[in-house]
């Protein structure tokens, strides 16, 4: 790793807090492609938890997340590509099922709190269906445009930002958020203050397991390093969250997450190393191939031990 070490610190495991661990991989800033310039991605010798050490200092993390081609809130943009109107309507379809799977498993219909709620679409699809809504989201824009567009309830900022006479909700949902947290110890404890007895945890995160992970390596999209600075795989999430008194009721894969990853690992490989017409088909071709197998890899993943589709959809019951 070449970067200035100035505004980055080594930690234990997330996780455990075990201070042993060995190098699991060097991995790219897709935003800062320069020559050398690698993050390294350690496995935790006790519970094999993979994050990334030395990382940025979380008051300097912001930095990361300002380059113009990250933009996750695809709602605020003024204009649209093909692409990104595509990706709204399979959104759409995408958040029906999100309901409904956690409709099957909740036992009230009442209140639910969605964390990194971004400007709240699956918040609204919830609301939708008589659910009391709220969101927490850090990014003061996309909050607004909740708060706005949205007609939705939700804070700027963090867990430790809700209203003080907050009550306990019955769902909490975290989509692709828990890789970005620096102290998952933290915020589960703090998700279990505000979550009901017998209530749900939903989480989504990149399954460093998947199939998509394993083919590309370093040019795994979804390592975004950085900005990602955990990444789960279902044994050390499982081993993780049982100790917290939370028990795993369902695993499941988001099939839209399988096509993105290796639709945007095949471009940051073209990135780095260049292409030409011919390779740019060969690509696109492969992509296609790997993303068939990524889908079916998810499909078959509730069978398996260890989940190997692209996305590590978990529910949990607090316990």
């Amino acid at each position: 790793m070449t970067k200035n070490m100035k505004n980055f610190e080594f930690t234990n495991c997330p996780l455990c807090d075990c201070e042993q661990s060995g190098l699991y991989l060097k991995t790219p800033d897709r935003f800062d492609l320069g020559i050398g310039d690698f993050y390294n991605l350690v496995q935790c010798s006790d519970c094999k938890h993979i994050y990334l050490n030395p990382r940025p200092v979380e008051s300097q993390s912001g930095k990361y997340y300002e380059n113009a081609a990250y933009s996750p809130h695809i709602s605020t943009q003024a204009k649209l590509s093909i692409t990104d109107k595509i990706y709204v309507k399979l959104r759409i379809f995408n958040n029906r099922n999100k309901r409904t799977m956690i409709e099957k498993f909740a036992t009230e219909r009442n209140r639910i709190l969605d964390i990194g709620c971004g400007t709240g679409e699956f918040l609204r699809e919830m609301q939708s269906a008589d659910w009391q809504v709220h969101g927490v989201e850090r990014d003061p824009d996309a909050a607004a445009f909740g708060r706005d567009q949205n007609n939705l309830s939700i804070t700027t900022g963090t867990l430790d930002d809700l209203p003080t006479d907050f009550e306990t909700v019955n769902v909490i949902t975290m989509w692709h958020v828990m890789e970005h947290i620096y102290s998952p110890q933290d915020e589960i404890k703090k998700i279990s203050r505000v979550l009901s007895a017998d209530g749900l945890l939903v989480l989504a995160v990149p399954n460093c397991a998947s199939f998509d992970a394993k083919f590309y390596k370093q040019n795994w999209i979804a390592y975004d390093t950085p900005r990602h600075v955990n990444h789960f795989h279902l044994k050390s999430l499982q081993k993780f969250l049982e100790l917290h008194n939370f028990q795993l009721v369902k695993k499941s894969n988001l099939f839209l997450d399988s096509l993105f990853n290796v639709v945007m690992s095949e471009q940051l490989i073209e990135t780095r190393y260049g292409t030409s017409v011919v390779g740019r088909l060969f690509h696109f071709l492969r992509a296609a191939i790997i993303g068939f197998v990524s889908i079916m890899a998810g499909l078959f993943s509730p069978l398996l031990e260890q989940s190997r589709g692209a996305t590590l959809l978990t529910i949990w019951r607090k316990t």
